[in-house]
């Protein structure tokens, strides 16, 4: 006879405590993200807020009009040509030039296709083209299609 004999924890021995398990979901589930108007008791002001009262355009025209302003301003001065004279750059030509500097050819291809336009891509499918109807356990071959 062969005997079992089962001991008990020592509870003398410390136990590793459970944390406990973390809420699954979205933890932003149920607060209010959107606006929040401002708090004159704790001083809350919402970071959302244009405060430094720059305008946004409100259309494209207006998009269009503020890019012109930006690309117009003129950032250094550069001796191009003879160099004798400093000639004023603008944004825009300092733009241009990174874009056709960069190891990057996404961007001259851009612009060459703005310029010159963009080069057609066309699909040339040449030779005959079978038409297969399939059936289950059959294959027919449809000859009304491939016949010319």
């Amino acid at each position: 006879m062969v005997k079992i004999t089962i001991k008990k924890k020592d509870s003398s021995k410390p136990t590793k405590e459970q944390q406990p398990k973390k809420k699954r979901g979205n933890p932003n589930f149920g607060k209010i993200i959107g606006f929040k108007p401002n708090d004159p008791v704790t001083g809350f002001k919402d970071p959302k807020i244009n405060r430094s009262g720059q305008l946004k355009p409100r259309s494209q025209r207006d998009f269009e009009k503020l890019l012109d302003q930006v690309f117009d301003e003129e950032v250094a001065l550069a001796y191009i040509g003879d160099g004798t004279e400093a000639t004023p750059i603008t944004r825009l030509r300092v733009l241009i030039t990174d874009l056709l500097n960069s190891k990057d050819p996404r961007g001259k291809i851009e612009l060459l296709a703005r310029r010159f336009g963009k080069v057609p891509d066309k699909v040339n499918i040449t030779g005959q083209v079978k038409v297969i109807r399939a059936r289950i356990g059959k294959v027919e071959k449809d000859t009304e299609s491939n016949e010319s």
